[in-house]
């Protein structure tokens, strides 16, 4: 027994483009949600950082102003001493 294929016509053609349509726009909304997801966590996450950072940022702030402070304060020290010197081989001679 010989079956035919059933008869692909114009209506029956266009009713299969419409229902792939149909679908393919069902998947992007569907992807469409899902890219706003992703955005959203990635701003949470860029938030994280950006605030991290910055307590970072003020902590290497706090180092580098010591570190200014003590070669101020050790430049000070090797002026006086050496402006010590001066003054004991000036007295003594």
């Amino acid at each position: 027994m010989h079956v035919t294929a059933p008869e692909w016509t114009e209506g029956r053609l266009d009713d299969l483009n419409d229902r792939v349509d149909r679908r393919f726009e069902k998947v992007d909304q569907r992807l469409d949600r899902i890219d706003e997801k992703i955005e959203r966590g990635f701003e949470r996450v860029d938030e994280r950082f950006d605030h991290e950072f910055g307590r970072v940022n003020d902590r290497l702030d706090s180092i580098q102003r010591a570190m200014i402070y003590t070669m101020v304060s050790i430049t000070g020290g090797i002026l006086a001493g050496f402006s010590a010197i001066l003054v004991l081989i000036a007295t003594q001679l």
